[in-house]
């Protein structure tokens, strides 16, 4: 999460969205904070957490934004990240429909996991919420509304190739995913 006093922006970062991305661009804005304690995925809800209540009642009438990302994609470049990362770590299964069973798990240890959370805990009552598949155009809009010339863009924690993960999940786990995330698609507009 990213916090600028001076512009008056915070940017809320979900994950697997091009969050990292983000926040490197928008620290380099003079002004901006980068609160990653205990995690750099909070939620609006989350942010009092964090903040003195000064300082979270002040951020709430700042401009606030995040990046969303079709949740069936979302999934499984959480998945590559992790078999590519921290496979032994976290005990992640190779396949891609074997991780989604465990996410469709209720129960599971993938519930608690910010990387899982839907990206309506995060999108709920902000400014704006940009899209990954539109990134450059959300980019070059947020850059004109916080009054900052350009947002220079590198990409980080990028999962390797170019892939439609959907197209490799069973109908299975496309209605898992369609089931769990079900609030993101009708809200955030996926299909």
């Amino acid at each position: 999460m990213i916090v600028n006093h001076e512009l008056k922006f915070i940017f809320y970062h979900v994950p697997k969205t091009a969050g990292t991305s983000f926040r490197l661009a928008l620290s380099r804005i003079p002004g901006s904070v980068n609160i990653g304690k205990p995690t750099k995925h909070l939620t609006p809800a989350e942010i009092g957490t964090v903040l003195p209540p000064d300082k979270a009642a002040a951020v709430a009438g700042y401009f606030s934004f995040c990046f969303v990302r079709d949740p069936w994609e979302r999934f499984g470049s959480l998945h590559r990240f992790l078999v590519l990362k921290h496979r032994d770590r976290y005990q992640v299964p190779e396949d891609l429909n074997d991780f989604v069973t465990a996410l469709g798990d209720r129960r599971g240890r993938l519930q608690p996991w910010h990387s899982t959370r839907p990206q309506m805990d995060f999108a709920k009552g902000l400014s704006f919420v940009g899209k990954f598949e539109s990134i450059e155009q959300d980019a070059a809009h947020i850059a004109q509304l916080i009054g900052w010339p350009h947002l220079k863009m590198k990409h980080k924690n990028a999962s390797g190739d170019v892939v439609r993960y959907r197209d490799r999940m069973t109908a299975e786990s496309q209605a898992i995913i369609a089931e769990i995330y079900r609030d993101d698609i009708e809200q955030l507009g996926y299909r």
